[in-house]
Order: C-alpha cells, then sequence, then structure tokens
C-alpha cells in the first residue's frame, strides 16, 4: 500500500504575476520638534506644525513647489505681558520659542488657522494653497483675541464647524500659570456682530474656571456629532487624586453654554479603572461588528488608556458608542433633574465640588438647557467599557482606525516607536507591529490619507507615510492566511496574497480567501483514502473551499514530479494515477510481510488488509473465504484470563491462562487450554497473540502501619520480625493483633464549651473498620462517634466558612465577621435568618390597601399561560383578644373574591384589583390568597383608611389659573399620582401633583358638560369635579370657567398722562426758583469767605502743624493696631441693611429666621427651589417689573429689595450682573425715549439703580480695603481729632471746629486743655495720660479715656460710656464724676450738664475708671440717689455749653428774644475764620482721599472700568454724543452711588463709632467731593464754598480721571465674570443667603395674583411652567396650598 500526495494547481488565462513592495517609506525631517499634522484630503498636501515653523508638503511628504517654510518664532515676548510687546512696558520680555498649539484645516473657506503659545495664545488665518500668505492676524486685540495656552505643556484642541451666524471655532485648553482661565470657548472666524475674528462669538460663549491654579485639565479630542459637539479631556481636581477622564457636551447652537454636561469616561477591568488617557479618536465606520454579528451603524470612540502601579505601566485600548454615551448622558440629566440625592452631579471647573440642585421635570422639555436650570453639570456616573486590548511596560500615545472588509482595524502608536496593527473585536487581536522609529514616540496625530490606503505617522521631528497593507510580501496562501489582516486575502485564480479591490474575481465565490477567515484552499478527502500498488485506479479529490471556476479555467493535479490534467465532475475533482509510482517512504504503506506481521494489528489497520491463517501473513484482500478480513480482529487467535492476576513480586508463581480461536493450530501434549505463563507463546515458531494483563502488586507500599495492612484487599500480613507490611507466604510470624493506637493529630484545635462540632482525630493503628471503634472520650467526656466518617486512612482538615448565601432571596452574599470564627468546623455551622435557616427566602413584600380596594396588584411569576381558574380570597385572622360581638370572627374568615376584576397582562404577570374590606379591618392581620389551579400564594397586605376630601367652598371653584386644587387627607398613603383619576364633567382632569393633603390637575381648556345633566336647572348646569380613587369615588363640587376682564386702554391713558405732565411742570417751576436763590445766596457767602481767607492763612499753618503731630501719633497706632476694617459680611449688612427701617435689628443682620423647627426643612427645600427659580431670568425679570408696576411698592421698598436680591444671588454675581445689565438696558430706553438721559441714576428709584449701587459696593471692597481704606481713615480720624480738640455742645451737638457751618458753636466758650491721668480699675496701676477740655462733660471725658485706653481695639471691642464709673481722687477721698447730681447747677427749669471744671478737677489729676456695678465705700458716694433722681425728672431741662436760643427766659421781651436769635444765628466773621482753619488743617488729608480714588494712575477697580466701557457703548449705541451727559452718568453711577456714601457712613467700611458732630464735617466733605464731579461751571452747593478753589481744581482731576479709564485696556466679560466668581466663591457661605430668600418670598406672597397673571401671560414663562413652580414653591412655604 502507499500514500499519494496530491496537489493541484487552479490556472486562470488572467493570471499575472507577483511581485514582493520595499518597505522605502516616504519621510520628511524637521528641522525642530513637531506638534501637529493635518491632511487636505483633496489634494493630499500635508501641513506640520513645528517648533518656530510651519511647513506644507506634497503627499508622498515632499516639499510643496514655490512654498517655503514659514517661520513663526521666536519672538520677543514674556508670558505674563499683554501683546504688543514693547520693551519698555515688559522689561522682562525676552525672545522666546512659539510652540504650535492648533493647525485646523477651514476647506470650506479655503484656509488654514494656525495658533501658537507666544503672545497669550493669539491666532492667524493662512492661505489653503500657500501657508506663507497670511490673510489674518492681529496682536493688539486684547485678552478677547487670546484663544490657546501660551504654556508649552498645556494641550489646545480646536474644531471648525458653521453654525447659524457663520463659521465657528470651538476650542478646548488646560489652563496654564499665566492663561486667561477659559477652559471651552467658541470663536467666530469673521467680522460681524460688532465682534473680530477669534472673539467670543456670544458673551457667555464660554467656560471660565473660576480658580485658575485649582485644576489641571489636559484636552485631548474634540469632535461633533449632529448638534452636539465633544470634548474629551483629563483632570486632576487636586493634587495627590485619581485622575479622570472626561467627557464634555455641549449644543453648538448653544450661546450662553446651558447645555454643557461632562461625565467620567471609564476603561477599567478586574483591577481597577485606567485613570488617564493618552488619545482618542472618534468616527463613523461604515460598517462595526456587533457582538451577535450583526452589522451596526453608530459612532465608535476606540481610546487609549493607562494607569501607573508601583514601578509598572499598564495599558488598556477600549471602545465606546457614542449613542450609548448621549443615553446615559440623557439618564443624568433625568436622575438630576429628579431629585436624585445621592451627591453625585457638580459644577465643573471648581475647586469644591458644589452640589448641583436641579429642578424637575426639565430633561426632556429643555434639551439644550435653560437659563432656570443649572449649568455648567458634571455627574460622576460615567460610562465604562472593559479593555479590548492591553499592554504593559510600554505607552500607548496615539490612535486612529478605519474600517476594511466589515472589520475595524486600529492602528495605535507606542512609546517606543512601534505601530500596532489591531484587528478589533473582542478581545481584540494585534496581528502585526512595524517599527517605525526606535525609542522615538509616536506624536499624537495619527492620520490617514483621503483613500485610507496610506498612514501619515509622526515622531518627534520626522514624518513618514506608510501604507496601511502588505499584502503582496506574503508569497503563499499559508503566509497570507496566517498574517490575519483584514486588508489581505489569497486570490486563488492569480495565485497571490492581495487586498480584495486588487483580485479581480473576488466578487465570485471562493476566489478571494480573506485572511482572518483562517482558510486556504485545501484537500479535505480523497477515494479511495488508498489503493494497492498492484491495482492504481482514479482519485476523486475533494477541495474546500471550492472557487467558482470559468469553463475555459484548466486544473492540474500533482503527483511528485509528474502533472495530469484533471476533470471536474460537479464539485469533485478526479485524477489519474501517475504513470510510475514512486517508492512509498518508510511508515507510510508497505507491503504487508514486512512490516504487520500480528494478525490483531493487520486485521485493524487502515489499509484494506487480511490475515492469512495458513501463511500466518498479512496481504491484499482477496476473495479467499478462510482469511481474517479488515476489522475482525476479533476473530484473530489470542489468550486471555490470566490466573492469578495478582502476582507478588518476591515469589516465583506460576499463571495459567485461556486460549481462543486456536482451531487451525496443533498443540502437543496439552490437554486443556490452559498452560504456564511464559514470556510469549509460540506455536511452531509461530507467535500467538495475547490479551493477558498481569497485575503485580507490593504490600509493603503505602502501608506503613498494622491498621492499614490488615485492611488491605490482598494477601498481606503484618510481620512483627520485619515490622513492616509483606506477603503472606514471607513471613513466618504474622500478627493478628496490631499494636496500641497513636493520635498524632486532631482537628479542629479549639471549640466551643458546650460542643456540638464534629472532631477529626488522626493517627495511627486506629483499627480496621469502623467496629474497632470502641470508645472515645474528650476531656474526660464521652463522645459520639460517626461511623460514616470512619476512615482508615482519615486526614482532612477543615475550615470555618466566612460568606454564606441567601439563593432564594437573590442570592445575597451575607459576610459575618467576629473572632474565634475557626472554631469547629464547616459542618458544625449553620446560620439562621428570624428563626429560619439561610436557604429559605429573604424577602417579605408589603403592599398598602385603601379599605375601600379596587388598587392593582400585580403577580409576577412564569406559566400563568396554562391557568385555568385564578381566584382571590380575602383571610382575616385576630391580632388577639376582640369584643364579644366579634367572637364569631375568631376563626378565619373567607371572602371569597369575584374574579371578573382579573386580568392576564401576559405568560410573566396577572393584575388582579385588591378586594375592598368591611367594618374594622385594623383588628385583623389580613391576608389575600391567591389560588391557581389549586397552587395558593399567600400574601399579607395592610389596608389603610379611605382618604377624606374637603367639598369646595360653597359647593363651586371657580377655575381661572389652569390648576384645580383639592383639599383633603391622607390621599397619597396608598394611592399613586398615576393611579389616582380626576374628572370634570365628563372630562378627565389630568392630575399634576398629589401630596398627603392637596391634589392638583389639569382641566381641560374648555368647559365639559356636566356628567350628571340637571335638567330643571338649565341656568347653573356646571360640571362636577370627581375624584376617583379605586371603586370608591367622591363629588367635591362644581366647577366655574371664569375669564379675567381688562381695563380698557382708553381709560388708563387719561389717568396716567394727565397727572405725570402736571407733576413734571410744578417740578420745574420749584427747581429754577430754588435755583436762582441758592445762586443769590451762594455769591454773598463766597464774597464773604474769600475776604477772611487770607486773614486766617497764618492761623491754619499753626493748627496744621499741631494735627500733623497729633496725626503721627495717630498713624503710629494704626501701623501698631492695623485700620479696623470690617469683615465681608459685616460690611455688607451694613451698608445693604443698616439704613432699613430696623437698623441693627433687621433681620438680615441679626440672622434669626423664626422658623418652627418641625417645618425647618420643608421650608429650606422650598427656599432652595424658590432660588432655582430666581435663577431663571424670565421668572426674575418678570418678577421685578411686576412688582415696580405695583403703587404700594415704594422707594423704599425696591432698596430694600434690591439689597434682599443682591444676597440671594451673591453665589453667581455673573448672573447677577448679566439681569442687572439687561435692567439697565431698559431704563436707558426709557429715558432716551423720553429724551432727558441727564436725570438716569440720579436717584434710587427703580430697583435697577439700587441693585447697581449694591453692585458697585460688592466688587469695590477689596479695593477700598487694599487701597482707598488707608486714607478715608486718616480723613475720619483727623477730622474727629480737630473736633475733639475744641469744645463741644454736648446737647446741642455743636462744635467750635468743623467744617459745617450749621454745626459751628456760635458763642465763644472759655475752656482750657487738662491732661488727667486714667487708672483703669483690674487693669493694673499704670496711668494713662488722656487730654481733655475742662468744659468737657463727665461722658465725654469717658468717651475721650475709652478712646486712648482702648485705642489699639476696634470700636466692637469698647466699653460704652453708660456701663463704667469715672471716679475722682483729689485726696483721701473720692467722688463719682457724673453728667447730672445733685450739685448740678440750677436756674429755674434749667439745670446744666457737670464738666470736670464743675468739680474743680485740675492738670495732672489721677482719675480711675471702673466698670458699672464695683462695689464702692457708702460714705463717698452718698449723692447717688440724688443723681438717679435729678435723671430722671421729666421737668428738667438741661444744657451744656450754650443755652439754646429759642428758649430764653419767659420775663425777657419778646423783641429782645428776637435779637437774640438773629445774633446767634449770624454767621460773623469770628466764627468764619474757624470753618477756614479747619478747612485749611483738614485740607491735605482731603486731597490724599480724594487722590486714592479720583486717580486713573493708580489701581481702578475692574468693575468701574467694565462700567465705564458699558456707558460709553450704550451712548455710542443711543448715539448720545453729548459729553456732559455720560459724565452724569458716570458721577451718578459711582461718586454718587458709593464713595459719598461711604464718605458719610466710615462705619460702614470701619469697625468705629461716628459721633454727630463728626459726621456734621463729613457731609461737607461727601458734598465736595459731589461738587468736584459735576461739570456746572461756577454752580457750587453752600456747603462747598469752603472748598470753592478745591472744587474747581479737582473738576479737572475727575474729567482726566474718567478720560485715563477710558483709555486703559478693556476688561472683557470673561475677566469680569472671574473676579465676580472669585467674590462669591470667597463670601457667599458667610451671607445670610437662605433669610434673604424668605424675605424675598414675602413680597412674592404679597404680591402673589399679579405675579403669577405676570408668568402665564408670558410665553417663556409659560413654556418653562414657571407659574405652575411658584404654585408649588407657595404651597410648601405656607404649608398650604394657595388658593388658585
Amino acid at each position: 500500500m502507499a500514500v499519494w500526495i496530491w496537489t493541484l494547481s487552479i490556472l486562470s488565462y488572467s493570471c499575472v504575476t507577483c511581485g514582493l513592495k520595499s518597505k522605502n517609506w516616504d519621510s520628511f525631517q524637521s528641522k525642530t520638534e513637531l506638534s501637529h499634522l493635518t491632511v487636505n484630503h483633496e489634494t493630499g498636501t500635508v501641513y506640520l506644525g513645528a517648533l518656530n515653523t510651519l511647513y506644507q508638503l506634497t503627499k508622498d511628504l515632499k516639499p510643496y513647489p514655490s512654498v517655503e517654510e514659514v517661520s513663526t518664532g521666536p519672538h520677543l515676548d514674556n508670558k505674563k505681558c499683554t501683546p504688543p510687546i514693547d520693551e519698555n512696558q515688559c522689561t522682562e520680555a525676552k525672545m522666546t520659542d512659539n510652540y504650535n498649539k492648533i493647525l485646523l484645516l477651514d476647506m470650506q473657506e479655503r484656509k488654514i488657522v494656525v495658533c501658537g503659545s507666544l503672545f497669550k495664545g493669539i491666532c492667524s488665518i493662512r492661505e489653503l494653497e500657500n501657508i506663507a500668505n497670511t490673510t489674518y492676524y492681529e496682536n493688539g486685540s486684547g485678552e478677547k483675541s487670546f484663544v490657546a495656552s501660551n504654556d508649552e505643556n498645556v494641550i489646545t484642541v480646536g474644531l471648525i464647524t458653521s453654525l447659524k451666524r457663520g463659521r465657528m471655532m470651538f476650542v478646548g485648553k488646560g489652563n496654564g500659570l499665566n492663561d486667561n482661565g477659559v477652559i471651552i470657548s467658541t470663536r467666530q472666524l469673521f467680522n460681524g456682530d460688532n465682534r473680530e475674528i477669534f472673539e467670543l462669538y456670544a458673551d457667555h460663549a464660554a467656560i471660565k474656571s473660576a480658580y485658575p491654579s485649582a485644576s489641571s485639565q489636559q484636552f485631548l479630542y474634540v469632535f461633533e456629532n449632529n448638534k452636539f459637539v465633544y470634548f474629551i479631556f483629563n483632570q486632576n481636581n487636586n493634587p495627590g487624586t485619581i485622575n479622570r477622564t472626561l467627557i464634555g457636551r455641549l449644543c453648538k447652537d448653544d450661546e450662553s453654554y446651558h447645555s454643557y454636561f461632562e461625565m467620567d469616561l471609564e476603561c477599567q477591568d478586574g483591577s481597577g479603572p485606567y485613570n488617564q488617557s493618552n488619545a482618542i479618536y472618534a468616527s463613523i465606520p461604515v460598517q462595526i461588528p456587533g457582538q451577535d454579528n450583526e452589522i451596526l451603524s453608530d459612532t465608535i470612540l476606540i481610546g487609549l488608556f493607562r494607569r501607573m502601579g508601583k514601578g509598572s505601566l499598564e495599558c488598556a485600548m477600549c471602545r465606546f458608542s457614542l449613542k450609548a454615551i448621549n443615553e446615559k448622558m440623557e439618564q443624568n440629566r433625568e436622575k438630576c433633574y429628579m431629585k436624585d440625592d445621592r451627591d453625585v452631579f457638580y459644577k465643573p471647573f471648581r475647586t469644591e465640588q458644589y452640589e448641583a440642585q436641579c429642578p424637575g421635570n426639565s430633561s426632556q422639555t429643555f434639551p439644550c438647557g435653560s437659563e432656570h436650570l443649572p449649568y455648567p453639570l458634571g455627574s460622576k456616573e460615567g460610562i465604562s467599557a472593559e479593555p479590548l486590548l492591553k499592554k504593559d511596560g510600554i505607552n500607548l500615545t496615539a490612535v486612529t482606525f478605519t474600517v476594511e472588509n466589515g472589520k475595524t482595524v486600529v492602528f495605535v502608536g507606542t512609546s517606543d516607536g512601534r505601530i500596532l496593527k489591531v484587528a478589533l473585536s473582542n478581545p481584540a487581536k494585534e496581528y502585526a507591529s512595524i517599527l517605525i522609529e526606535k525609542n522615538k514616540p509616536i506624536q499624537r496625530d495619527l492620520v490617514l490619507d483621503a483613500t485610507h490606503e496610506n498612514l501619515y505617522v509622526m515622531t518627534t521631528n520626522k514624518v513618514f507615510r506608510l501604507p496601511v497593507q502588505e499584502c503582496a510580501s506574503y508569497s503563499s496562501c499559508n503566509q497570507c492566511i496566517q498574517a490575519q489582516d483584514p486588508y489581505c486575502g489569497w486570490c486563488v485564480t492569480e495565485g497571490k496574497c492581495t487586498r480584495k479591490k486588487d483580485c479581480e474575481r473576488s466578487a465570485r465565490a471562493k476566489n478571494w480567501l480573506w485572511s482572518p477567515e483562517g482558510v486556504c484552499l485545501n484537500i479535505t478527502s480523497a477515494n479511495p483514502q488508498n489503493m494497492s500498488r498492484r491495482a492504481p485506479g482514479k482519485v476523486e479529490l475533494t477541495i474546500t473551499p471550492l472557487p467558482d471556476l470559468n469553463e475555459d479555467d484548466q486544473i492540474w493535479c500533482h503527483f511528485g514530479n509528474m502533472v495530469h490534467q484533471a476533470e471536474l465532475q460537479g464539485e469533485a475533482i478526479i485524477c489519474q494515477p501517475p504513470d510510475e509510482i514512486p517508492p512509498t517512504p518508510k511508515g507510510q504503506g508497505k507491503e504487508t510481510g514486512a512490516y504487520i506481521s500480528m494478525c490483531f494489528s493487520c486485521a485493524s489497520s487502515r489499509w484494506n488488509c487480511q490475515w492469512d491463517r495458513e501463511n500466518h501473513i498479512c496481504e491484499d484482500v482477496s476473495p479467499d473465504q478462510d482469511a481474517i478480513k479488515q476489522n475482525m480482529e476479533e476473530e484473530c487467535p489470542h489468550f486471555l484470563n490470566p490466573s492469578p492476576e495478582i502476582i507478588p513480586m518476591e515469589v516465583s508463581t506460576k499463571v495459567f491462562f485461556e486460549g481462543k480461536n486456536l482451531d487451525h493450530y496443533q498443540i502437543p501434549n496439552v490437554g486443556n487450554e490452559t498452560l504456564p505463563l511464559k514470556l510469549f507463546i509460540k506455536i511452531d515458531k509461530v507467535m500467538i497473540d495475547s490479551k493477558l494483563i498481569v497485575t503485580l502488586y507490593s504490600c509493603s507500599y503505602g502501608r506503613d502501619d498494622c491498621s492499614l495492612c490488615l485492611a488491605a484487599q490482598y494477601e498481606c500480613v503484618w510481620c512483627d520480625a520485619r515490622k513492616s507490611c509483606v506477603y503472606k507466604k514471607r513471613c513466618l510470624s504474622a500478627t493478628e493483633t496490631c499494636p496500641p493506637p497513636v493520635i498524632t493529630q486532631i482537628e479542629p484545635k479549639n471549640g466551643p464549651l458546650s460542643g456540638g462540632i464534629l472532631l477529626t482525630i488522626m493517627g495511627s493503628n486506629l483499627g480496621i473498620t469502623a467496629m474497632d471503634v470502641k470508645n472515645i472520650m474528650v476531656a474526660d467526656t464521652p463522645c459520639i462517634f460517626r461511623e460514616e466518617f470512619y476512615s482508615v486512612s482519615t486526614n482532612k482538615s477543615l475550615s470555618i466558612p466566612y460568606f454564606l448565601t441567601c439563593p432564594q432571596a437573590g442570592g445575597t452574599i451575607l459576610t459575618i465577621s467576629g473572632t474565634n470564627l475557626d472554631t469547629g468546623s464547616i459542618q458544625d455551622v449553620k446560620v439562621y435568618l428570624d428563626h429560619e435557616p439561610c436557604r429559605k427566602s429573604c424577602m417579605v413584600v408589603i403592599v398598602l390597601l385603601y379599605f375601600s380596594g379596587g388598587r392593582n396588584i400585580t403577580v409576577v411569576g412564569a406559566g400563568f399561560d396554562i391557568i385555568q381558574n385564578f381566584f382571590v380570597e380575602v383571610v382575616f385572622k385576630p391580632f388577639g383578644d376582640i369584643s364579644s360581638k366579634r367572637k364569631k370572627r375568631e376563626t378565619e374568615e373567607l371572602q371569597k373574591f369575584e374574579g371578573q376584576t382579573i386580568s392576564k397582562l401576559n405568560d410573566t404577570a396577572i393584575v388582579f384589583l385588591s378586594p375592598p374590606v368591611l367594618e374594622d379591618p385594623e383588628n385583623y392581620r389580613i391576608a389575600i390568597l391567591i389560588k391557581m389551579d389549586g397552587h395558593v400564594v399567600g400574601r399579607d397586605f395592610q389596608y389603610v383608611a379611605d382618604p377624606t376630601f374637603e367639598n369646595f367652598t360653597d359647593g363651586i371653584k371657580k377655575q381661572v389659573n389652569k390648576l384645580i386644587h383639592a383639599k383633603g387627607s391622607n390621599l397619597n398613603k396608598a394611592m399613586t399620582m398615576d393611579e389616582a383619576r380626576a374628572f370634570v364633567g365628563e372630562e378627565p382632569c389630568n392630575i399634576t401633583t398629589l401630596t398627603e393633603k392637596d391634589l392638583y390637575c389639569e382641566p381641560p381648556e374648555e368647559q365639559p358638560p356636566p356628567k350628571r345633566r340637571q335638567k330643571r336647572d338649565t341656568v347653573n348646569n356646571l360640571p362636577e369635579f370627581i375624584v376617583k380613587f379605586g371603586f370608591k369615588e367622591w363629588v367635591l363640587g362644581r366647577v366655574e370657567y371664569t375669564q379675567v376682564s381688562d381695563i380698557p386702554l382708553s381709560l388708563i391713558l387719561p389717568l396716567v398722562i394727565i397727572p405725570m405732565v402736571a407733576i413734571i411742570f410744578i417740578s420745574i417751576y420749584c427747581y429754577r426758583r430754588k435755583s436762582q436763590q441758592a445762586e443769590r445766596e451762594y455769591e454773598k457767602i463766597k464774597s464773604q469767605l474769600e475776604g477772611l481767607e487770607e486773614s486766617v492763612r497764618d492761623r491754619c499753618k499753626k493748627e496744621f502743624t499741631d494735627l500733623m503731630i497729633e496725626m503721627e501719633d495717630q498713624t503710629n497706632d494704626i501701623n501698631e493696631a492695623r485700620i479696623p476694617v470690617l469683615d465681608y459680611k459685616t460690611y455688607t449688612d451694613r451698608v445693604f441693611f443698616l439704613p432699613s427701617k430696623d437698623g441693627e435689628k433687621d433681620v438680615m443682620i441679626t440672622g434669626k429666621l423664626d422658623i418652627p423647627e418641625a417645618r425647618r426643612s420643608t421650608v429650606e427645600q422650598a427656599l432652595n427651589q424658590f432660588s432655582n427659580l430666581l435663577n431663571s431670568k424670565s421668572f426674575l425679570i418678570t418678577f421685578i417689573h411686576t412688582l415696580e408696576n405695583q403703587r404700594e411698592f415704594s422707594a423704599r421698598a425696591k432698596v430694600y429689595f434690591a439689597s434682599l436680591l443682591t444676597v440671594a444671588l451673591h453665589g453667581k454675581l455673573e448672573y447677577y450682573t448679566d439681569i442687572m445689565r439687561t435692567l439697565f438696558l431698559e431704563l436707558m430706553e426709557q429715558y432716551v425715549v423720553a429724551k432727558n438721559p441727564k436725570l438716569m441714576l440720579r436717584r434710587s428709584e427703580t430697583v435697577v439703580e439700587r441693585m447697581l449701587s449694591n453692585w458697585m459696593s460688592i466688587c469695590l471692597y477689596q479695593y477700598l480695603k487694599d487701597n482707598a481704606g488707608e486714607p478715608l481713615y486718616k480723613l475720619f480720624k483727623a477730622i474727629k481729632h480737630q473736633v475733639e480738640k475744641g469744645p463741644v455742645d454736648a446737647v446741642q451737638m455743636k462744635a467750635k471746629y468743623t467744617l459745617n457751618d450749621t454745626g459751628l458753636l456760635g458763642d465763644d466758650v472759655e475752656y482750657s486743655q487738662l491732661t488727667v491721668n486714667v487708672i483703669v480699675q483690674d487693669e493694673g496701676t499704670e496711668s494713662v495720660p488722656v487730654k481733655v477740655l475742662n468744659c468737657d462733660t463727665i461722658s465725654q471725658v469717658k468717651e475721650k479715656i475709652i478712646d486712648q485706653v482702648y485705642r489699639n481695639l476696634p470700636y466692637s471691642q469698647w466699653p460704652k460710656s453708660d456701663s463704667v464709673v469715672l471716679e475722682w481722687r483729689p485726696g483721701s477721698t473720692a467722688q463719682i464724676l457724673s453728667d447730672l447730681d445733685l450739685t448740678s447747677q440750677r436756674d429755674g427749669r434749667w439745670k446744666r450738664i457737670n464738666t470736670l471744671m464743675h468739680y474743680n478737677v485740675r492738670d495732672g489729676a489721677t482719675l480711675i475708671l471702673s466698670k458699672m456695678g464695683i462695689s464702692q465705700q457708702p460714705e463717698d458716694h452718698q449723692d447717688l440717689p440724688g443723681e438717679r433722681h435729678a435723671l430722671l425728672e421729666e421737668e428738667n431741662k438741661i444744657w451744656h455749653l450754650v443755652r439754646p436760643v429759642d428758649e430764653v427766659d419767659e420775663g425777657k421781651s419778646k423783641r429782645g428774644s428776637m435779637k437774640e436769635k438773629e445774633r446767634t444765628k449770624a454767621i460773623t466773621e469770628i466764627y468764619l475764620t474757624r470753618l477756614l482753619s479747619v478747612k485749611g488743617t483738614l485740607q491735605q488729608f482731603v486731597d490724599n482721599f480724594f487722590h486714592s480714588v479720583l486717580d486713573s494712575n493708580h489701581v481702578v477697580p475692574p468693575a468701574v472700568k467694565y462700567f465705564f466701557d458699558f456707558l460709553d457703548e450704550q451712548a455710542e449705541k443711543h448715539d448720545i454724543k453729548d459729553e456732559d451727559t455720560i459724565h452724569i452718568w458716570k458721577t451718578n453711577s459711582l461718586p454718587l452711588r458709593f464713595w459719598v456714601n461711604i464718605l458719610k457712613n466710615p462705619h460702614f467700611i470701619f469697625d468705629v463709632h461716628v459721633h454727630e458732630v463728626v459726621d456734621a464735617s463729613l457731609s461737607v466733605i461727601a458734598q465736595t467731593f459731589m461738587d468736584a464731579c459735576t461739570r456746572t461751571e461756577h454752580k457750587l452747593s453752600r456747603v462747598c464754598v469752603l472748598f470753592s478753589a478745591f472744587c474747581l481744581y479737582k473738576r479737572k482731576n475727575v474729567e482726566n480721571y474718567y478720560k485715563g479709564i477710558r483709555q486703559m485696556v478693556q476688561v472683557s466679560d470673561q475677566d469680569m465674570n472671574t473676579h465676580l466668581a472669585e467674590i462669591s466663591r470667597a463670601h457667599t457661605d458667610s451671607l445670610n443667603t437662605l433669610v434673604a430668600l424668605h424675605q424675598l418670598y414675602q413680597y412674592t406672597n404679597k404680591y402673589y395674583d399679579a405675579i403669577i397673571n405676570a408668568l402665564e401671560e408670558d410665553p417663556a414663562a409659560q413654556k418653562m411652567q414657571l407659574a405652575f413652580r411658584l404654585q408649588q414653591i407657595a404651597a410648601a412655604l405656607e404649608n398650604k396650598v394657595t388658593d388658585l
């Protein structure tokens, strides 16, 4: 016999010669480091962005004809300087490299956008055909043109797309140390809408980090899909935390970024997440193989991730579906809006993860967000995928993919310079690895050309173009198939490895064999399988797979070197045998006699052979019937059944066996068929087949003790002499009794004292059977022997399990922790739950039902379709003793419930209605038996009392607000909103809210007919309002549809316009008259003062010198104790609320919210919802307009409301600013239309004007604290010192030294200065010198002493003057000094306040200051009762220095009184000199303060620049060219609204006390400040006459100040928003926000109906259901539902 090896050749007439391609790739080398690569798919042009250079190359990476490389750097720059760079201004500028940040093609506009790191990341636009030509570049536009990051280590990504307004570029970048904080932004690529190229296309089209240094983002990828743009980036919020990879989504047309949403993008396996992504690529493959071999169409993302271990690097590749990502985002948004309370939502790009508050039912209504929804929004719950490919030790750095033949092919770059080719499946298969450049990392930009036939690969400074496949390099089908390359396949007819498109017959079946399928053309079978060399014949071959051939194709059979043409018959190929048969290889088939010499081998061989009994040879098959044919090996002669079967090794033994099929052999001298065992059996030199199996055994093996030996199955004995187990014939002294047992081990080693555990004893000679064990004792206690566990060779080790399962309860794993849990063994441990074994069910279902029944109950199971009879029975089981009337129910009662209310939903669910129960179900445990063809399922149900409803008042509910409200109790205890039903007449009423006490529903738009018509009542046939819960229904009354009537416009106009015109004319007349009168008075006073000014000049110099000496001491005190600036909360409380009617007791200052503790949680939640409502711009604007339209809403109320609003929105000052701008534009429009723009901002007559004042106060707090605070404080201290150096009348509050002529002390008062030594009791014996006047009252002396003693402490920590006692000790006696006592001077009804002169206190006297209530000797103060009496005497009139001129004695004539009155009121030259003296003394301090706030060369607060630019912009928009108007606007917005307020009230910013006399002088300076800011020539107020020259001089300074601000660099919206966000973050938590919201709601409550009506009339509010949300909030806050 022989085996022939056949091969086939299938040759087509179209066969071509195959060749191999070389690996000589196209390449290009850059002079500097490469950053970006992009390809023009229309022309194939390649663009490279490198360090300081741009390249334009052909598709084969040759320099582009006529286009040279473009140099982009280095240039003179510094990261901290704003371009353009001026060496004089930016002294630290140096030559700086330009790193390419963005390289984007705009194919629609035929341009390329290039951004670099120089000059704050500005960009340029170049020609697509020649990048050397720049079409746009501007470096002087300021921050609005700063696009990319100027940090070389921070990545910037970009995307160019089209929006409705034109071409836009979305940009995402991280935050460098000197970046502007913008994370994501939308930049316009055209000039228009008053915006430049690369400027934000809308004011809020950016997301800016509030804290630039707090978080680090590294952007990886940006792409668009349908209406969304997606950003993918890594983020690390805080040092030391785990990185996160996030995907952010944004609606492309969302100008305000309301729609931004981000969540985690996780790639993780069983070891945890790969927490940082290296690269991501997204595309829409033509075909994607799904897990079920279906072809899916979806955008997929393939990302490369890594994680760092201890000294190890692990990388992975994961695939994500964009459809699944979008679905997960929508689920998360819906969870947020449905009030998910798991704290998974946050506000992105913040240091602290602020919890986001989401209003309900908004996810579907506002798919792109809205102003009243939280934005931007982030979720900690993201989407996760398992790795498709893992790599250890190398970093995966770049990725892209395509689809070939329905299979996704991924190209992955590595850190060691290789490209991995991966066929995407699960798991992914890496089928090739190509070395690009050794140890040079592959850069992130991995780009395919337009045909996807070549891949551009970029390393550090080189670019390569390599083909995506190398099919031609495989010379055989096996090589081609083993490559597993999705691009390649074996072209059968051409005999080469090609791509499918390169194989001419690839479209025909089996002509192109795809590499990943792993199938080559093979001969799978031959018939016959073998043939004799002596009788060759045709061979039929089966080919798999057989290709679809043409009729003219030829097939050849090869046998060795011989070739014959084959025939194709159907699917079989017929080959002729060769003419000459070559020699058969050894072992593969030969003649029988040579190799097959045994019958069994011959008869069972695969060849067609037979066994010749006579000749004892194997031969070809013949007709001879006496031969043993193929597969008849059982007929061969052989021996079997040896005896014995077990033979000891050490003893010679005879073996007997039987013979079979020995008839043909002659066996001499044997009477039977048993023969003794020989090595082999031969008869006449013929060897007979044998099937003998003999078992040899050894007794000593594995039997080391007597018990094991005697328990053996063989004839083994224990030999005492040899101390071992041997065959019985080898031992002469065998024993039948074993030695005593030996215990070697006991398990477990500990157990409970109560016993009951299994104990395993191990050792030797422990018996042969269980019956040998007679008794076991443990600690002298009998042990129960468990025979079923007995084993001669027991050796078990058991341990206690730590995890137990409860399979019928869902497979939950219970973990039991404790100590000594290894006590006993696993068989000893049993776990019970509530007296039931753990294997029992662990679930109890409780359902609440109403007495009246009718609630749907669903039974879930399987096989319900075979149930024929289904019914329900109710079982009553009494809980305990019941009344005698109910004894008949002590046995279980059954109440059968008819089956007509039973419905089958499907094979797995049955629904039935809960049956009604009667009388007193609370005394019974009620069970419902569900019977299904004899199978009974029982469940306990809890019944509760039916709900109750209140009927409508007078039986009628007027429907005016599109909601009907029904009140009751117990409404939602056993019924959900979806199950309850309500009807208005015959039409359903849609239930929107169901609480325990309230039901709201939306009635039909038009009044429906009643369900039960009243035939007799045709006038008032109104529809009923019916509520149905289950089987029971309630009729609460009838519903009347009403309409709200409007006042006709013809009546409104006359009522409004006529009074307004009258008021205007009257105002103009009064104003002109007052102006003329003031001008005459001004001229008179001015002439008087100018004559006196020279005469007091010398005196001023002396006074000023003295004051500077005193102020030097004050300055030292300031430097020592610092300026007592108030904290932010106290500052805002005083600025906003101290002027209110309640003053310091205002609830916003005290912060006390009077809410019952039981309702506090509900109220706080409702207030938070109200806060969300205020964040809706539509609601807030409507709210403010509605309040301002109310006549009762006074000016004081507007001021207070605006302050409340400022606190409530303090956490979102950007939004507050936006609202203020909107309202301000409306206000400006009103004044411009009325043609009186100069009057704008003159008073706080609107909410927005007060909002502006508060906004300025907020924004200038830090500037006031850091810059203007010190000169203001010194001015205040100088005035205070100057006033106190002269007499001050404690009753009339007039002073000798003041700036206010009305507060000037008109009489010459004799006084002298004293220095007293003050000892403060309980604070040591050291005295403090204090300067006082002998005309000072005792209270004034106390105040001066306290001021001096506690000068280093803030005023709030000083003791009050009425809480201390001043004691004078002229000698051995002591005297209490008081303002009034029995020694006070009397003159009729007049009583003079005591002074130091009254007590005769001299210079150098010692005074003791002690706290009120300290015990004194009785003899020292016997006049105290008289003092108290004097203070309480009402008839006394007191005076201090000057008796009031209008209270002269009655004895004087009226004429004399009038003369006296005129004399005291006159401003004589003597007294006016004091005004000039004080003015000259304080002039320097006034100058310093004015200079600190009106000098543009110093620091100007960004809020001032921002708002002034806004005013200039609006003036230009409204074509207002009058500089006076713009000047007035700026003056009214800053000096009038802020500086004057602070100047008049230093206690708003400082912890000081402002005396009335000091306040009078501050008012003069404040008015001077205002006059200096006006442009009206030669018109000064009366008080400003004192500073006339100063005012005129400062006017020029003010104009220069406004001009300087106009010329400053613009403050962008982004910068302002960042500044405001920082203020919000730093101070919001300290404010009483909740109290402000509660106070704001009081206005809502007061004008509730008007607000609701306004919201319902507003289309935007209707769309967002703002009225309904306000109604819900009102219901919660008032613990009832408002009357709709």
